[in-house]
């Protein structure tokens, strides 16, 4: 199973190597899997300390951690800093083009 591609733009880069200085009780970013509905799987970013089972990667001074089940779901993520907030864009490995197995009520079909 290969690795996530991970691509951090220059400013999110240093917000977050900013974040992890001043919150010394972490030390690295993790990227969390969220299964979703109709073509919706989201992963989101939080400050998290390493755990053994982790797969982690070092992005010159910034270190971002993730699940093997992220592995399983997604092929790359793209962080960017915009107005003060992270945005995560995720492309996903499997194919999510139908909403026919979906366990939640999709109102206004697929996205």
């Amino acid at each position: 199973m290969d690795k996530i591609k991970i691509r951090i733009s220059n400013n999110a880069y240093s917000d977050m190597i900013n974040l992890l200085n001043f919150h010394d009780e972490y030390n690295c970013f993790r990227l969390y899997y969220e299964n979703g509905c109709c073509k919706s799987s989201k992963v989101q970013l939080m400050l998290d300390t390493t755990s053994p089972t982790d797969v982690c990667d070092k992005i010159e001074d910034l270190v971002v951690c993730y699940t093997r089940d992220l592995m399983e779901n997604i092929y790359s993520v793209t962080i960017l800093l915009e107005k003060g907030n992270y945005l995560i864009k995720s492309e996903s490995s499997t194919s999510l083009s139908s909403c026919n197995n979906c366990s939640k009520n999709c109102k206004g079909g697929c996205h």
